[in-house]
Protein backbone atom coordinates (compact mmCIF):
# COMPACT_ATOMS: atom_id res chain seq x y z
CA UNK A 1 0.00 0.00 0.00
CA UNK A 2 1.16 3.50 -0.71
CA UNK A 3 1.00 6.12 2.05
CA UNK A 4 -0.96 9.33 1.39
CA UNK A 5 -0.88 12.32 3.74
CA UNK A 6 -4.32 13.94 3.98
CA UNK A 7 -4.78 17.63 4.64
CA UNK A 8 -7.41 18.77 7.14
CA UNK A 9 -10.15 19.34 4.54
CA UNK A 10 -9.84 15.90 2.96
CA UNK A 11 -9.47 14.16 6.34
CA UNK A 12 -12.61 15.90 7.60
CA UNK A 13 -14.58 14.85 4.52
CA UNK A 14 -13.29 11.28 4.83
CA UNK A 15 -14.38 11.06 8.46
CA UNK A 16 -17.86 12.29 7.50
CA UNK A 17 -18.09 9.92 4.48
CA UNK A 18 -18.42 12.87 2.08
CA UNK A 19 -15.51 12.14 -0.28
CA UNK A 20 -16.51 12.08 -3.94
CA UNK A 21 -14.96 12.28 -7.36
CA UNK A 22 -11.30 12.00 -8.21
CA UNK A 23 -10.12 12.47 -4.62
CA UNK A 24 -12.07 9.44 -3.42
CA UNK A 25 -10.85 7.40 -6.39
CA UNK A 26 -7.19 8.21 -5.73
CA UNK A 27 -7.48 7.22 -2.06
CA UNK A 28 -8.75 3.70 -2.79
CA UNK A 29 -6.15 1.21 -1.64
CA UNK A 30 -3.96 3.86 -0.03
CA UNK A 31 -2.83 4.05 3.59
CA UNK A 32 -4.17 7.31 4.96
CA UNK A 33 -1.84 9.36 7.15
CA UNK A 34 -2.37 12.69 8.90
CA UNK A 35 0.03 15.09 10.54
CA UNK A 36 -0.15 16.23 14.15
CA UNK A 37 -1.40 19.62 12.95
CA UNK A 38 -4.31 17.96 11.11
CA UNK A 39 -5.18 15.94 14.22
CA UNK A 40 -5.23 19.15 16.26
CA UNK A 41 -7.44 20.90 13.70
CA UNK A 42 -9.91 18.03 13.60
Amino acid sequence: MRPVVLDDDVASQALENRLTGPVATRLIGATWCVTFVTVAEL
